[in-house]
């Protein structure tokens, strides 16, 4: 397993890892708008011409984590789903 590092670290450009929070690991990532370490959010895609502070969709309701330290998650590389 690969050594621990300190959350300060942790990648803030989307990609997934794993965060350590309490004894347990969480498959999470920075979401850079809501600006907060989330599992998962909802995004509300406006109709055609509609917008909501210039922007077509509203990321809400982040599932929020508070990791003390996090490593790679091995699974980075197979998908990207959850990047905002």
């Amino acid at each position: 397993m690969t050594a621990l590092q300190e959350i300060e670290t942790a990648p803030k450009d989307g990609s997934k890892f794993l965060g350590k929070c309490g004894e347990d690991y969480i498959l999470m990532f920075w979401h850079p708008e809501l600006k907060v370490f989330c599992s998962s959010f909802r995004r509300l895609q406006m109709a055609e011409g509609y917008s909501i502070n210039g922007k077509s969709y509203e990321d809400h309701s982040p599932v929020t984590h508070t990791p003390s330290a996090w490593i790679p998650s091995p699974l980075e590389s197979s998908s990207s789903e959850m990047k905002p």
